[in-house]
């Protein structure tokens, strides 16, 4: 590559005029008209409303089916081993905090 050419264009260097050819459609142009428009543009496609609607309705039903079983289980497990004999009766008569 001659470096005399690609700075001061001075010379000839076919590598680079051949690039500068190649490249010359991109080339700053001061008229409008010449640039370049592209024919297509990417549209960005919106997921349809009603997928994303029952998507989040599947979810909170799962969501609120988890809670509930985990609370049954989780009372249930409570009230098994509590028994009668578990419990104390005061009577307020019988209770000394309340005995003057």
């Amino acid at each position: 590559m001659n470096d005399e050419y690609l700075w001061q264009k001075t010379g000839e260097d076919p590598e680079v005029e051949k690039l500068e050819k190649i490249l010359s459609v991109f080339r700053y142009r001061e008229s409008i008209s010449s640039a370049i428009v592209a024919n297509r543009v990417a549209v960005e496609e919106k997921p349809p409303r009603l997928r994303m609607s029952l998507a989040l309705a599947f979810a909170s039903c799962v969501a609120v089916a988890i809670v509930g079983v985990t609370w049954i289980q989780l009372g249930s497990e409570k009230t098994e081993s509590l028994s009668v004999t578990d419990f104390v009766f005061v009577n307020g008569s019988d209770n000394p905090a309340t005995d003057s």
